[in-house]
């Protein structure tokens, strides 16, 4: 686009331009503005010239020549669709970590925007491409949380939306007491102990256990309850002397 001071001649100033590497296009008028629009996309990667020389103005002055460069650019690519990865289960008010990550073919660096499925979003910094990030977040009530990221590179171009991972989050459970008793073990003899976590008549995986004995050892005396909701321990009786 070129903006003259003056009244041009249409013909004059249209014959004037000149671009290197050839370009075909048309000329657009607005006033004392010509536009040149190419007829297809311009090569990427590549520097044109482009001259004004000898154009005419209706009232008769000759413009002096003028010429300026441009490169174009190559296309920019959005990133892949990023993998998410975290917790599918957990308790509200407590903060838990997802991770992502995603490669983007021209290399630029990436941030990732977490949409947490509660009406709140969080972004990460830039980093590089293929390079894992992570955020937490906690949630403020219980039920089914539906999170997805979306990769965005450092010249804009966002990637689709990744697969979704849902999160179940309920009310935390209560501290419980559970009392344990197990059959006569001799003396300087070892049993097993399992302890088992229940919530609404389901086995509860991560609660914490803590077992003590007035009596003898426990090993361990305490850990969290595995995938199964259970925990085992193993009391060793007391030696008696006689």
């Amino acid at each position: 686009t070129m903006t003259f001071s003056e009244q041009m001649d249409i013909k004059s100033a249209e014959g004037a331009f000149s671009i290197d590497p050839d370009v075909y296009g048309k000329f657009y008028w607005d006033d004392n503005t010509m536009t040149f629009a190419p007829a297809s996309n311009l090569n990427y990667d590549t520097g044109y010239f482009v001259r004004l020389e000898g154009a005419n103005a209706l009232a008769g002055s000759s413009l002096s020549w003028h010429e300026w460069k441009f490169i174009t650019e190559p296309p920019n690519n959005p990133p892949n669709t990023p993998r998410l990865s975290g917790p599918t289960s957990g308790y509200k008010g407590t903060s838990y970590s997802y991770s992502t990550s995603a490669e983007d073919p021209d290399g630029n660096g990436i941030k990732y925007t977490f949409d947490w499925g509660d009406f709140t979003t969080s972004a990460t910094e830039f980093v590089d491409s293929g390079e894992t990030a992570s955020l937490s977040h906690d949630w403020a009530k219980p039920g089914e949380y539906r999170i997805r990221v979306k990769a965005t590179d450092d010249k804009g171009a966002s990637s689709r939306l990744s697969e979704l991972l849902i999160a179940r989050i309920l009310d935390p459970i209560p501290a419980l007491s559970i009392s344990i008793s197990t059959n006569p073990v001799p003396s300087g003899e070892s049993d097993e102990i399992k302890v088992q976590v229940f919530l609404d008549d389901d086995l509860v995986p991560g609660v914490s256990i803590h077992l003590t004995s007035t009596i003898g050892d426990l090993d361990p005396e305490e850990g969290k309850t595995n995938y199964n909701g259970e925990f085992i321990s193993t009391f060793t009786a007391p030696p008696v002397d006689t």
